[in-house]
């Protein structure tokens, strides 16, 4: 229960809602499974050079712990951006990398942890284009 309760604390609202109303059941490994998509908390912010906050640092150290108690995940750390073209291709790649940076700092494994830019690309009417999310490559040792 642990586990999950520190995997909650990363979601957005929406996430959160859901856990306060007794729906566990949506955090058990039928959710959690490769390739889901999951949002991350909106704390993650950035300054004009494309370093973490120290919001959005404490955020990625909740992240760290996550993984490190559960060391058979691995995430595609996922950043998009509202620039368009290639700038924002890069704009997101380097925000994506400060996370894989920090978390590698962290003790976690670099082979844990992919980096990727999507600028512009993958829009989202929900969460805005301004947002990391990260999927699951993998959860078990298998």
């Amino acid at each position: 229960m642990k586990r999950i309760m520190l995997f909650l604390g990363l979601f957005f609202t929406a996430f959160s809602y859901s856990f306060a109303q007794n729906e566990i059941i949506i955090f058990g490994a039928d959710t959690l499974k490769r390739d889901k998509i999951v949002p991350l908390n909106s704390n993650i912010r950035f300054d004009a050079n494309n370093e973490l906050t120290d919001e959005g640092y404490k955020a990625v150290e909740d992240i760290a712990q996550f993984m490190i108690l559960n060391p058979y995940v691995r995430l595609e750390i996922r950043s998009h951006v509202n620039v368009g073209r290639q700038e924002g291709v890069e704009m997101s790649l380097a925000r994506a990398k400060e996370i894989a940076g920090v978390l590698i700092s962290k003790g976690i494994a670099s082979y844990r942890v992919n980096a990727t830019g999507y600028g512009n690309t993958i829009p989202s009417s929900k969460a805005g284009n301004d947002r990391i999310d990260f999927r699951i490559l993998t959860i078990d040792k298998d």
